[in-house]
């Protein structure tokens, strides 16, 4: 399947599970814990990831078009030293940029994958997958700017079928990076 027809078909899933479920900015947490098929809305989003790739025990499989944030940073960093696998692909024009910590994160572990640029264009999805079992998808990259000051949204699930489609267009970007 080409990366085309699988951002289609998990913006249908996606929008299928959104008109099913309540939409909530206060009711995303659930005895402490983020709720699956949420869309939650705020200022908060990169605390959200930061919580969830701190409950992961296996993996954590990134898609951002940049990594500005020393707190994300310092949660891939950590998740890499605590054993998990931990593969970022990101925007290549943005790794090189004077503010990207992309290769103090490649430094610390974590397994980069640097998007052509020239070859396939700006990379502008944001997809977060924790322990296979558990995604994010929303508005935020791992930047300084969706830590302290930007209106963020994502949708948060656990839905089997919504974390297939996730990986299976992971799958896809990482052969189009020639990782």
């Amino acid at each position: 399947m080409t990366s085309r027809y699988s951002v289609a078909l998990l913006f249908i899933i996606l929008t299928t599970l959104f008109m099913a479920f309540t939409i909530s900015a206060d009711k995303s947490h659930d005895a402490g814990r983020i709720a699956s098929d949420t869309l939650v809305y705020g200022y908060k989003a990169l605390d959200h990831f930061v919580q969830l790739a701190g409950e992961s025990k296996e993996s954590l499989q990134i898609i951002t078009c940049k990594l500005t944030s020393q707190k994300a940073l310092e949660t891939l960093v950590n998740a890499a030293q605590r054993g998990l696998d931990v593969d970022l692909i990101v925007d290549g024009n943005a790794s090189r940029k004077a503010e990207s910590f992309v290769d103090s994160a490649e430094s610390g572990g974590v397994t980069i994958h640097r998007w052509n640029t020239k070859k396939l264009g700006k990379l502008h999805a944001k997809l977060y997958i924790f322990d296979r079992s558990s995604v994010m998808i929303g508005s935020f990259n791992l930047s300084k700017s969706a830590e302290t000051s930007n209106f963020e949204t994502f949708f948060h699930s656990r839905d089997k079928d919504v974390v297939d489609e996730s990986l299976r267009l992971w799958r896809d970007l990482i052969e189009q990076t020639g990782g």
